[in-house]
């Protein structure tokens, strides 16, 4: 079982409105399906489904597949992600794996080794 630890507004290092949020000393494993936001800036190993947002931050290491409204990219990333709306991959992220969104945003610098697919809007 996989534990988010609900935010402290005043306590996180991000300007988000993330409901869960997994700190950067922590490092964790499982399974997550929430529809909540979810920010990430420790190590996590599993799956995460959200009808939010999921934001890797900079610090990030995670190896996962990812299901999201929206996802932003920046830290260090393995896996397959899954968006509805948009995936960000920000200039200073890593990312291997396979990728499939509606519209992908990739920012000069990042680095990737990815299949990409890509859906058009409904």
């Amino acid at each position: 079982m996989l534990a988010l630890f609900k935010k402290k507004p005043s306590d996180l290092p991000f300007n988000s409105f993330a409901e869960y949020y997994i700190g950067v000393e922590v490092v964790a494993a499982g399974s997550c399906t929430t529809d909540q936001d979810v920010f990430i800036d420790g190590q996590f190993h599993g799956d995460i489904s959200t009808t939010g947002l999921i934001e890797l931050a900079k610090n990030s290491h995670v190896k996962a597949d990812i299901s999201a409204r929206t996802a932003i990219i920046e830290g260090d990333y393995s896996g397959n992600v899954k968006t509805i709306d948009e995936l960000h991959i920000t200039s200073c992220a890593n990312v291997e794996g396979s990728l499939e969104t509606t519209n992908l945003i990739v920012d000069k610098g990042a680095i990737m080794k990815a299949k990409i697919k890509m859906r058009r809007e409904s």
